[in-house]
């Protein structure tokens, strides 16, 4: 058993991966085990990389069986204690892990942390310092294209975290898992992460962001142009983690500002793309079903949904007005 699992999940990453791989082998904290898992890529990265670093471990798919089941797989294949979902176009400054293990030391009740992400290719901005999920239902990922500033240099709780790089406690993620799935496998891809977070929040775990622990994110390496296949996933994703995880009550009090977000934001995306007026609804029905299984599986009381879900809310509206407040 090591401490620490590394699982990078590879598809068509090129020789970025290389580099992402140099700065894991490089970490302070040595207790760590590293797995690739490879989603059935057609580019040269897996021989590449294999040529390069013949020890590490991997897992190679003959299809592309999706981000949320490639870590599932990756958390059934090594044993640890902390858990880290890294993207492959992310490169770790060497204490990064050694700074999130101290947080998980000093915050018993945190089941997940994330460090401070800053753009690989634009210098001094932020890509990731957590994220916030609104009571409009939209999810925003805080500091996302921002220049780095004092606020981004506080530890604080935060609701969530973007997966290229968070850290998990495992004895948490099994405490959420339903049908012994950790990631959502209906999702595929995009915002199992969110899910993810809110489930471990309804069982009042906490999510902590540590910026002294610094990583640099490429973004965007392995999923190509944005498209309506992606596009479809993306919005789709985005009403069945309300189904799964929302209080109704809380949902209906919102529903105003949650509309006034569909206008704005989401219907110019249809607009713009009239193939998704079909997809999206067609593809959230197909599985609404499985969702709702999944929820009565939670055994969460209404309740206790509702006293959850204002707190997570509540701390996402207030990160959000603190961010503007120093902006200005």
């Amino acid at each position: 058993m090591c401490r620490v699992g590394v699982v990078i999940v590879n598809w068509n990453s090129g020789e970025f991966i290389k580099k992402c791989i140099h700065s894991v082998l490089n970490q302070t904290f040595k207790d760590i085990g590293v797995l690739l898992i490879d989603n059935a890529s057609e580019d040269n990265s897996v021989t590449k990389t294999r040529e390069e670093f013949p020890d590490l471990k991997w897992i190679l798919n003959k299809k592309n069986i999706g981000y949320s089941s490639a870590h599932n797989l990756g958390l059934k294949s090594i044993d640890d204690e902390f858990h880290l979902t890294l993207n492959p176009d992310v490169i770790l400054t060497p204490d990064y892990i050694e700074k999130l293990i101290k947080v998980f030391e000093d915050f018993p009740s945190a089941s997940n942390s994330t460090g401070k992400l800053l753009s690989y290719s634009a210098k001094g901005k932020i890509d990731s310092a957590g994220v916030a999920f609104c009571s409009n239902r939209n999810c925003y990922i805080l500091g996302k294209g921002e220049e780095d500033r004092e606020w981004f240099n506080v530890a604080r709780e935060v609701p969530g975290g973007v997966g290229a790089g968070m850290m998990y406690r495992r004895k948490a993620l099994y405490e959420v898992a339903i049908d012994g799935e950790i990631f959502d496998e209906d999702f595929f891809a995009y915002v199992e992460e969110v899910d993810l977070d809110w489930r471990l929040r309804l069982r009042g775990w906490v999510c902590r962001y540590e910026p002294t622990a610094v990583a640099y994110h490429l973004g965007d390496i392995s999923r190509g142009s944005q498209n309506i296949y992606t596009t479809t996933h993306f919005l789709k994703n985005r009403y069945l983690v309300l189904l799964k995880n929302d209080s109704l009550k809380d949902f209906l009090f919102h529903l105003p500002g949650f509309i006034r977000f569909q206008f704005t934001h989401i219907l110019p995306q249809f607009l713009m793309s009239p193939g998704l007026i079909f997809n999206v609804p067609f593809s959230f029905f197909k599985i609404a079903p499985k969702i709702l299984k999944k929820r009565k599986l939670q055994n969460i009381s209404s309740e206790s949904r509702q006293r959850l879900n204002k707190k997570f809310f509540s701390l996402s509206d207030r990160l959000i007005r603190e961010k503007k407040i120093n902006r200005r």
